[in-house]
């Protein structure tokens, strides 16, 4: 007997032989409802806190050193919501908020910024390092449940690379409600589902149990159509790749690991995890870690300086002449109101 299976944004029932796809144990399915259209993995089952706090994730890493930048997809809000609005004294709060570099910036513009996130020791880098007051460590039920005062409390509530990780999406979207004023707004982005750039796509990172629902630009919409918002905008978010981005590629492709391999040996006599990890670093990062003999990032710097002068004249003419100035297209970003 085929087992029922709920889609997680319009909860239409269908039955397990629809799967389009598989992958470890999880089957791809795509909403029967011609209103809905999500397609999204099944079983939902949100992996636990210990997930999100792996050192072997190469993100985390960064996160757990502070070294993180505030995304293109992340600059897309500021240039889109801020623009035309009086921010001085907006009360934003992130769901999702890792290291806090987003609200590092919401802060310098002029927010009155606070945070939650699942992950201990990125919620220690936001208060310490970002100098962010307000971060907390807890799922959002429990911050609603603990934080009485918080309820209908904020302007704007962020979330960023979030949606697509939920099992519940209706129920996500209802704790954010619960966060808002009337007449607030939320904001963020999801990964295209629809993307299938292969340069800028970890297909790995894109699987459960780190991605759940493939959003595209129709399904997004609608769901927050139904979830109760309005003024809704959805739009793609592009970016133009620099060159360098693509002699990175072409390296592993003819060279595989080899460059990498000689950085760690320049860079660390013995190896360990961390030491993995720091060789992928470029040499910002490693200049910014401030743990790295100089001398040996200027070996570094000068192996990066012949491995560019070896592949520029190969992709030189290709990225400039053919490719177009909107190379990728990676994530959807979303804002609208909720007016209750």
């Amino acid at each position: 007997m085929n087992k029922e299976i709920i889609c997680p944004a319009c909860k239409h029932v269908m039955h397990d032989s629809a799967s389009i796809e598989s992958y470890n144990g999880y089957m791809l399915y795509r909403c029967l409802n011609s209103k809905c259209c999500l397609e999204f993995w099944w079983p939902l089952k949100m992996p636990g806190r210990e997930f999100y706090e792996n050192k072997n994730n190469f993100s985390y890493f960064v996160y757990h050193n502070a070294l993180g930048d505030i995304g293109y997809h992340q600059q897309f809000f500021f240039e889109n919501y801020c623009r035309h609005r009086q921010i001085k004294g907006l009360k934003v709060m992130d769901i999702g908020c890792g290291d806090g570099v987003f609200l590092k910036e919401c802060k310098k513009i002029g927010f009155k910024p606070y945070g939650i996130d699942f992950d201990s020791n990125s919620v220690k880098v936001a208060k310490d390092a970002m100098k962010i007051e307000n971060v907390f460590c807890l799922p959002l039920n429990e911050l609603l449940d603990n934080q009485k005062n918080f309820k209908e409390d904020f302007d704007l509530v962020t979330f960023f690379e979030v949606l697509e990780h939920q099992d519940d999406p209706i129920k996500f979207i209802g704790c954010v409600k619960k966060l808002l004023k009337k007449g607030g707004c939320v904001a963020g982005t999801v990964p295209d589902g629809e993307m299938t750039d292969f340069v800028a796509r970890d297909r790995e990172l894109d699987m459960p149990p780190h991605h759940f629902i493939k959003w595209d630009k129709r399904s997004l919409f609608n769901f927050l159509r139904s979830t109760g918002f309005d003024q809704i905008l959805v739009k793609n978010v592009y970016e133009r790749r620099s060159i360098v981005y693509y002699i990175v590629f072409i390296e592993k492709k003819i060279f595989g690991d080899f460059f990498r391999r000689l950085k760690r040996e320049i860079l660390f006599r013995k190896k360990s995890f961390a030491e993995e990890k720091i060789a992928q670093l470029d040499i910002e990062k490693l200049e910014r870690l401030n743990i790295i003999d100089k001398r040996r990032i200027s070996m570094v710097k000068i192996l990066k300086y012949i491995r560019n002068i070896f592949l520029y004249p190969l992709l030189a003419i290709p990225y400039y002449v053919f490719l177009p100035k909107k190379q990728v297209r990676e994530n959807i970003y979303f804002q609208a109101m909720y007016t209750r």
